[in-house]
């Protein structure tokens, strides 16, 4: 079973922090954000993506994460 993963969702970056591990990523470097019935993937180029449960992230939450991609210009179908 994998380990438990925090989210951080900054104006400037997403910070997802792991019991072995820490993430850091700038939304300038952000390629694309995408949401489906079960999973927001945050893809860092077309073929590479980060999965964030949606049972995780509140409808509060992501209308902050849509402002914030908004305003960094990284495309989004929140």
């Amino acid at each position: 079973m994998g380990e438990a993963i925090e989210y951080h969702f900054d104006n400037d970056y997403l910070l997802m922090k792991g019991q072995s591990f820490n993430f850091e990523l700038s939304w300038n470097k952000v390629y694309k954000v995408t949401k489906t019935k079960n999973w927001i993937l945050i893809w860092q180029n077309n073929q590479i993506a980060t999965p964030i449960p949606r049972r995780d992230i509140d409808e509060e939450l992501i209308t902050h994460l849509r402002g914030t991609l908004n305003g960094h210009k990284v495309k989004n179908n929140l």
